[in-house]
């Protein structure tokens, strides 16, 4: 199967697909180099499917070039890199961020208040959530370690 910019007809949209591949997709660039407007590139890539395809091609391309660079980073043992890359490709290893959010009740009627004006929940979350706050507030008061949690 060959590339789609083998399917492309125009000499005009072939150098441009060729200048879009020597800037790694970079349009501005490109269309410099191929003497022709930025808006003519757009025009060609929503109206002609197969240029629109080799130009995702190159795209790709592009993604390729710069994992080869990431590879090269963490091959040189780079943490910056190896943080990168684990905290994207990693996750299902376990390799990802949490926020944890410790909240201090102060005053039940304030954090209620605070939830109708700025989370568009039902009446019965709220209930609930008003629950779930009253038996947290007797666990700290009674010091146990047991922990509460509010479902969705």
């Amino acid at each position: 199967m060959g590339k789609a910019s083998d399917n492309i007809r125009s000499k005009r949209k072939l150098a441009m697909v060729e200048c879009m591949k020597k800037t790694l997709g970079v349009v501005t660039a490109a269309a410099e180099m191929a003497g022709i407007d930025r808006s003519v590139h757009y025009q060609w890539y929503l109206k002609d499917e197969t240029y629109r395809h080799a130009c995702d091609e190159i795209g790709e391309i592009a993604l390729d070039f710069a994992e080869s660079k990431l590879f090269k980073m963490i091959q040189k043992e780079e943490p910056s890199a190896v943080y990168f890359y684990l905290k994207t490709k990693g996750k299902r290893r376990g390799y990802i961020e949490r926020v944890e959010n410790v909240v201090a009740i102060a005053d039940k009627t304030s954090i209620i208040e605070f939830l109708r004006d700025t989370l568009p929940l039902p009446a019965h979350k709220v209930n609930a959530i008003e629950g779930k706050i009253e038996e947290i507030k007797t666990i700290s008061k009674s010091d146990s370690s047991e922990v509460v949690t509010i479902e969705e």
